[in-house]
């Protein structure tokens, strides 16, 4: 007899180990790739992201920002004069949890940012 996984429970379980691997604490993430961002909560589509360590050029970074089923939202960034990546999102996104991906050699620290509009 044949045993099937109903594709709600995969959908679950995949959201849970989504959930599971965020990083959100600076403890957690990779020695060589600190990162903090903030707010956490957005009203502007505007975000900042301040590299505490291993970095040195904001090219060398791959910033991802994620919808939670993968989708990646487009955005620009802007180097400030105190070294903060300023990110602003191109269009007005849903209101919800997203994903901000960073990478830089292989090394991956993941972050949540929340959208509020209106």
């Amino acid at each position: 007899m044949k045993k099937s996984i109903h594709k709600s429970t995969l959908f679950l379980l995949a959201f849970l180990m989504l959930l599971g691997c965020l990083n959100t604490y600076a403890v957690d993430q990779p020695e060589d790739l600190r990162v903090r961002v903030y707010p956490t909560e957005i009203h502007d589509n505007t975000f900042f992201i301040s590299v505490e360590s291993g970095f040195s050029d904001p090219s060398e970074l791959d910033i991802k920002i994620l919808n939670l089923v993968g989708g990646e939202m487009e955005y620009d960034w802007q180097l400030s004069s105190n070294g903060l990546i300023k990110i602003t999102l191109k269009s007005t996104i849903p209101n919800g949890i997203y994903i901000v991906r960073i990478n830089k050699n292989r090394i991956q620290t993941t972050q949540r940012i929340l959208v509020r509009n209106g």
